[in-house]
């Protein structure tokens, strides 16, 4: 089931309770109908919509703690990637064909995490130096390196 059928299976069941709950106020009996029990359910309603509110809260920054913790994580793995490429590439053109491999797994494994966004490849090039740059960099950051 989509988000959209389950909003509007709720929808649905909300005003068809509504329409059942006008249908059964002319079958209460009077003094259930007095001021007094009508200030009863009001303070009941105001109970149950602020739990409601809490709980939903309570969800939403649950849900943001585990998105937070998820983008630090890629951030350090990315970090942590970034440190093996540049130690590889100090050690020279031997160390190039494992970097070559170390890209390649890297790209497989950003296909198999996210399908849908396919690049066509990699932005970055190796550089003389044989540091890697993005196209995004000003020319003088990468000649000072």
């Amino acid at each position: 089931m989509t988000s959209l059928t389950i909003g509007m299976i709720s929808a649905a069941c909300i005003c068809g309770g509504a329409l059942l709950g006008f249908a059964l106020q002319r079958l209460l009996p009077k003094h259930h109908l007095s001021k007094e029990a009508q200030d009863m359910i009001k303070l009941a309603v105001g109970v149950i919509a602020t739990s409601t509110a809490l709980v939903l809260g309570l969800l939403v920054s649950s849900s943001k703690g585990q998105f937070d913790a998820m983008g630090s994580r890629l951030v350090q793995f990315g970090a942590n990637l970034i440190i093996l490429d540049k130690t590889l590439a100090e050690y020279g053109p031997e160390a190039k064909p494992v970097r070559d491999q170390l890209r390649q797994s890297i790209e497989e494994t950003l296909r198999r995490i996210w399908p849908e966004e396919r690049t066509g490849g990699s932005t970055m090039k190796v550089t003389s130096a044989g540091t890697r740059s993005t196209p995004s960099e000003p020319r003088c950051a990468r000649s000072n390196r």
